[in-house]
Order: structure tokens, then sequence, then C-alpha cells
């Protein structure tokens, strides 16, 4: 009863001081008539930023407008309904001559003593900030005049051109020599590169450019108390515009201002909304509440801590187990697949088709079973990497194709968006284990239909976002049991072909994992269904370009000559992915005019061989094999592109098929304490054409390799009496006095995530997880080798 009690009045004290939050709300906005005059009479207002002052503002490679002023000016024109039209620049000089001619009416971000200075009217401040010194991370820091005179010594001061940060700089430090740098990314470029030896910036650039841009590699001085407030600034004759401006400021919210602010600076914003009257009456309501909610869970901690450690034991059990069947499965499988290919009569070897389909079905509701538990051990985290989704929904595709054929369901992918080519951030793990369940879903419940994979850039609340929907043509779901299906073990009623009867039950785990990697990333995941017409399932997550990282972008004026003697569906595949990477394309007999210019590459189809070959001008060739998958496509005709190869006019580079791979003078190290998947695989490597040596541990794999110096060798990561990843270290150091080039690659039923980082430490080349279907082997030791010899050439 005293809980109830308690529970009661902890309701009735958050209902009593939460409407205090209504003061976040937006105010109404009641403009003048000469104001709405103004905004009736200007529809469309062209404005300036300073193009490469990130996180405050600047322009992507789209030439759009992103930072913290976008955001202020797209409240504005939600407020107002005028629409605003960046104009694009090259410097913060060329935006304000642009103003001052009249040719853009608005600079988004500025200081107030410039705007003075200048003569223009200028709005109130949308942001405040502060100057800060920034040095390498192996230096002193540079704060006191006495510094910067024996920095000058050094190396030379570096300070951005902005009229309030050089006048209060003068002020602090008069007599210290500097040099005006034109922008913030060129300023700290000085420091990094070691032409100067302290750079003065405002604080947001500078957290930007320590934290994302050259991690490890600088620090920053303690804020300094002067600070400097940013403003919008106009020409004295749109005083109406800056008085709009205004206005819808002040209707912003303090929340509202916060939120904008957190989600573009980084690390030094935190003081700036520490002093209002707001925050601290904030604090003492969320005192309060704290306090009660202390006092009312207090009373079940322990019965919690219980539930907690029972969850626990649980997740660590299923664990267990699940990585103790994992081997011997990978065992049968691999045993099996080995099988099909030698039986030759025709009901044994559908037969052993059935093992190989209930064995794979098995591991997948044994990895499924896996990332439950990881989920409720809290233990996924996510690590955004940069990525191209073209080459992760087409390793999906060749994963599940096979898997399709067997159900008569065809598999097709589209592009819909040149950003799906480009690298982003992301990470690749999560993305690619949601789109395989709902893969996998779809495919389970369509035969003899289509599965079609859309990959499309949306925008989603106003958020660039990528989207990804997986179409199906199967049985459907009923409404009610939509609601349901993300939960975790629920299935609803399954209607089970005659061939599916022969596979294990699923775990009713595959969206319930999907949904929760996607969300973990930032995004959604939504159903729609209709029974006896099919299913969509769409996921949507955040498109954060990687800005940093080296892109390999296509050449201005690129286009493709197609030819003509193609079958339909094979130059249907093909122009379906240039359509989606907005290349455009000629058939062979109507060229463009000779007039275009940029770099041309010609499409050929050899009907003989079932594969593609591209040629650029210099007679650079590359071979793609049927099917045509577009990040393959993508990456040969960028690798055609490259300046490398355009300057290498006499090379030419062997075509893919034409390498030819000696397996006969090729050795092979097969390192297995499963003697099951030992035999296995020493016979599949066999069959690929590789002398094979076989041996249970370490101290063998060592003896081994000494008589014979193998050129590949493959090891379990996790053996029995020894760690694969120490046997690699070992034996890499045994080759030092080698010249031949080996190759190493690990494999393990299951792979943690600290196991890349070690693999790369120790010298593996790759590091895979089993099983590892023959085909996956094949192109692997091809590519490897292929490579190696056109590098020789």
């Amino acid at each position: 009863m005293p809980m109830k009690y308690l529970y009661k009045i902890y309701l009735i004290c958050a209902l009593l001081l939460l409407p205090a939050a209504a003061s976040y709300a937006a105010k109404t906005i009641a403009f003048t008539p000469e104001e709405q005059h103004y905004i009736k009479t200007h529809p469309v207002i062209k404005y300036g930023v300073f193009p490469k002052f990130f996180p405050i503002e600047a322009l992507n490679k789209n030439g759009e407008h992103i930072g913290l002023t976008r955001d202020y000016i797209d409240l504005i024109s939600a407020a107002t309904g005028i629409q605003f039209q960046v104009s694009s620049s090259s410097n913060a000089n060329e935006s304000v001559k642009n103003l001052k001619n009249g040719d853009i009416s608005l600079i988004t971000s500025t200081s107030a003593l410039f705007a003075e200075a200048n003569g223009l009217v200028s709005s109130v401040p949308i942001f405040t900030t502060w100057p800060v010194t920034v040095t390498r991370k192996t230096s002193r820091n540079i704060n006191t005049p006495e510094d910067f005179m024996e920095g000058r010594t050094e190396g030379r001061i570096s300070i951005t051109d902005y009229l309030s940060l050089i006048d209060w700089f003068e002020k602090r430090y008069p007599g210290v020599d500097y040099k005006i740098a034109y922008s913030p990314e060129e300023t700290i470029g000085e420091v990094v590169h070691g032409r100067a030896a302290a750079a003065v910036v405002l604080s947001p650039t500078a957290f930007y450019y320590m934290n994302v841009i050259y991690p490890g590699q600088l620090k920053v001085s303690y804020p300094n108390n002067a600070k400097i407030s940013l403003v919008m600034g106009a020409r004295p004759e749109d005083q109406l515009l800056i008085d709009i401006i205004n206005k819808v400021i002040a209707s912003i919210s303090h929340k509202q201002q916060a939120e904008l602010t957190t989600k573009w600076i980084i690390s030094d914003n935190a003081s700036l909304l520490h002093n209002t009257q707001f925050e601290k009456y904030a604090y003492i309501v969320g005192a309060i509440l704290l306090s009660l909610l202390l006092f009312v869970f207090y009373r079940y901690r322990r019965l919690k801590k219980e539930i907690s450690l029972l969850g626990s034991k649980n997740n660590l059990e299923l664990s267990v187990l699940a990585h103790e069947l994992r081997t011997p499965l990978i065992g049968i499988l691999t045993a099996c697949e080995g099988l099909v290919l030698k039986i030759s009569s025709n009901p044994q070897r559908e037969r052993l088709s059935n093992v190989v389909h209930v064995t794979r079905e098995l591991l997948n509701n044994l990895d499924l079973s896996l990332d439950y538990a990881k989920i409720n051990a809290g233990s996924v985290q996510q690590k955004p990497r940069p990525h191209l989704l073209t080459e992760l929904c087409d390793t999906t595709v060749k994963l599940f194709t096979s898997f399709a054929e067997t159900h008569g369901t065809a598999l097709q992918i589209r592009y819909l968006s040149e950003q799906c080519f480009l690298p982003h951030l992301m990470d690749g793990t999560l993305v690619s284990q949601a789109l395989n369940n709902i893969v996998n879903n779809a495919i389970k419940h369509t035969h003899g239909g289509m599965v079609l994979i859309e990959c499309a850039l949306v925008q989603i609340d106003s958020k660039r976002m990528f989207s990804i929907e997986v179409t199906d043509t199967g049985t459907g779901i009923p409404h009610k049991v939509l609601a349901r299906l993300s939960e975790p073990f629920y299935q609803g009623k399954q209607h089970r072909s005659e061939n599916d009867a022969l596979l294990p039950k699923g775990t009713g785990l595959g969206l319930f994992v999907a949904k929760k990697n996607i969300h973990l990333i930032g995004g959604h995941l939504g159903i729609a269904s209709q029974p006896g017409i099919g299913s969509r399932v769409r996921i949507s997550f955040p498109m954060i370009p990687a800005h940093y990282e080296i892109e390999n972008p296509l050449p201005e004026g690129l286009y493709v000559i197609m030819p003509e003697d193609v079958p339909t569906s094979r130059a249907s595949e093909v122009t379906q992915i240039l359509e989606g990477c907005e290349l455009p394309y000629y058939p062979q007999s109507n060229p463009p005019p000779a007039s275009a210019r940029g770099p041309i590459i010609y499409l050929h189809f050899d009907l003989r061989n079932n594969h593609w070959q591209l040629d650029n001008q210099q007679g650079v060739s590359i071979v793609i094999p049927c099917p045509i998958y577009a990040s393959a496509l993508y990456f040969a005709i960028t690798s055609l592109c490259s300046e490398d190869l355009l300057r290498e006019n006499s090379r030419t580079m062997p075509e893919t098929d034409s390498v030819s791979v000696a397996k006969e003078s090729r050795r092979l190290l097969m390192v297995e304490d499963e003697p099951l998947l030992l035999e296995v695989q020493q016979e599949l490597f066999s069959s690929l054409g590789y002398q094979v040596d076989a041996v249970p541990g370490a101290q063998e794999a060592y003896q081994s390799w000494l008589q014979h110096h193998h050129t590949i060798i493959v090891t379990d990561c996790r053996l029995d009496e020894s760690d694969g990843f120490e046997l690699v270290r070992h034996l890499r150091k045994l080759m030092q006095e080698t010249t031949a080039q080996v190759l190493i690659v690990g494999q393990s039923a299951s792979l943690k995530a600290e196991d890349a980082q070690r693999a790369r430490e120790v010298g593996m080349d790759y590091l895979l997880q089993k099983p590892i279907a023959r085909e996956q082997w094949q192109q692997l030791f091809h590519d490897h080798f292929a490579s190696e010899e056109k590098s020789d050439v």
C-alpha cells in the first residue's frame, strides 16, 4: 500500500511541475502590415553563406547549404513561407561582395562588428562563441602574450580572416605578428602541416577539426572570456527582412535553440545554456522529480538486480549453447555440399540437398539466437564506417540468390539514387544483418514469385535518409498479426508448403533483430502487407556523407557507349544500373555529338563467355562476369576513369578472366582441430586444384610450413591447444627471411568484435566466418592472385 500512495504522489507532482515545460513551445508570430507586404512581394530570397565555415555553415560537394544556419533558414522559411535560395560562392569575401552588389539579399553568418563596419543591418545573435587557440598535440599550449611571442619564433601564428576575431586578437595580444588565412580549414591546416605554431579560430570550427578531421593530432586551449556573437546581415534597404528574421528567432523556444546547437556544435556549446533562468528552474524541477523517482524505485532495486542477473545467466547459456552447436553443424553442412557435387543419382542428390537446406536453416536460427542474446546483454554497439550501400546490398543478393532459386523465386535489386554509389558513414554489419533477415523472410514466404529490393534516398521529417524496401509477392500477412510481428519469438500462423515441411521452424527473431539494429543506428522499420498479395518491409536510416574520406568520384562529362547486339534482358540489367548512378549512355549507332567532352567507356558483351567487357579510350579493359552487380560495374567504371589509368596511355591492364592463376604451382596449408572439417576442407581445396597439407594443430603447422613454404595458409582462429592468431603472428616472423608472398586466411565459427583488429595486427590477409561456400573460396583465391599478377606486370 505505501508504494501505491508514493506512486500517486509522484504522478501529482509531475503533473503540477511539468506544465512549466510549455515555455519550450514556439510563440505565435505577429507580423506588421509592412512586414506582411514584404513577405508577399519577396516570395524567393537569395542568400549567401561562408562556404568553408562548418559546422556553423558550409556548402557540401553538391552545392547544398548545411550546418547550424541552414536549420535557422528552414525555420524562418516555415514561419514566413518565403523560399530561400542559396547562392554558391567559393569564399566568404565573394558572398559579401554579392551582398553589396545586390546579387543576394542576406548573408546568414557574420559578426555584429563586421556588419557595423560595412554599413549592414544585422539580426539578433543566433549563436555566441569565443576564440580559441589550436596547436599540435605534441606542442605546449599557447595562451599568453609571452607564449605567442615565443611561438612566433617556432612558426607563424595563423588566424582566420574574420574581423571580430582579428580585432580581438590585436587588442588581446598587441605587437604579435600573425598570418591571415581565408578559411578555418586553411588556418588549422597551417598548424597540421607545420607551417604555423598555433591557429586562432572560433571554438565550433576548432572542435570540429580536432575531433573529426584530425583526430588525435590537435589540442585546443581553454576558451577565452571574449564572446563573439554571430548574426545574419543585410543591406539597409532590407531592414524589413531583418525585422522579420528577428521575430522568428525570438519565437524559437530555448529548448529548440539548444537542440539546434547540440545537433551541430561539438563539445564546446554546453556552457552557453547553463546561465539562463529557465535552466536553473529546470534543474530544480528535475531534482525534485529525480528524488521522487529514486525513492520510489529504491524499494524494488534488489528485485530488479536479481531479474537482471537471471537474464544475463540465460543469455550466457544461450550464447554458449549456440557456439557449441555451430562448429559441428558447419562440418555437416560443408561435408554435404561437397558430396552433392559427386553424387550422380538424382533422388540421392535431392535428398542430400534437403539436408543442406535444413542445416543452413538451423545455422540461421542459431545466429538469430546469438543476435538476440547480444541485444539483451546490451553488447550491440554502433560502429559507423565508410560504406557503399550498393556493395552491402549486392552482397545480400549474392548470398540469397541460390536460396531464392530453390523456391523458384526471382531476386532483383534496383538503385534509384546516385548517393547509393558514394561512401557514407554507417554500421555495415548492423545494416547487412537487418537486410539479410528481411530478405530471408521474404524468400521463405514466396514461392514461384519475385522479391524486389529497392534502394533510394528519401526525405523523412526534413532529414535525408536512405530507404531500402523489400517487396515480395508471397502469401502476405494478416493485419492483426502485423502489430506483433517484430516482437521476439512471435511468428503468427504460418502456411508451410510441402517443400518447407522438412525445414525446421524459424525462431521468430528475424524482424525483431532487424528492427533493433535499425533503431540503434537512428532509423525506422515499417511493414505493410496484404494477405494473398504480398508484403513490403521498409528500413530507413540517416544518410551521413563520409565528407573526410577519400572518394573516387566519376569525372564530369563521362558517358557510356552501349552495344546494340545484346540480348534485351542483359542490356536492361546494365542500363538500369547506369540510370541509378545517373550516368548517361548512348547506343553505338547514335553516339553524342563531337562537342561532348569527357572520357568514354565502351561496353561489349561476350555471349560465349557470358561476361561484359569495359574499355576506356586508352585501351584498358576490365571484365565483369554475369550476372552483373551494380557495385561491380560502378567500381569497374571508376577504375577505368581514375587518373592513374588515364596517365598510363601505353599500358593495358590484362583482362580479369585472362589472368592465369597457376593452381598447380601453389601449395596450401590447412590448420583445423575439428576432424570432420579438416577432412572436408582438405578435399574441397584439393578439388580446386591445390596441393593440400592438412594438420590439426600449431606445432604441426610450423613443421609443415618450414618444410614446404606454402603460398596459401588457411587456419582456424580458435584451435583447442593454441590460438590461431598467435600461430599467424609466429608464421609471419618466420616468413621475414623469404621474399615470396604468402596468403593467410583466418576462419572461425564465431567472430568477436575485436577479431578484425587482431587479424590485422598479426598479419592475416582475410578473416572469414564459417560456413564458407566453395564459390567464395574460388573467388577469394582468384581475385587475390589475379591482382598480385597484375601488380607484377
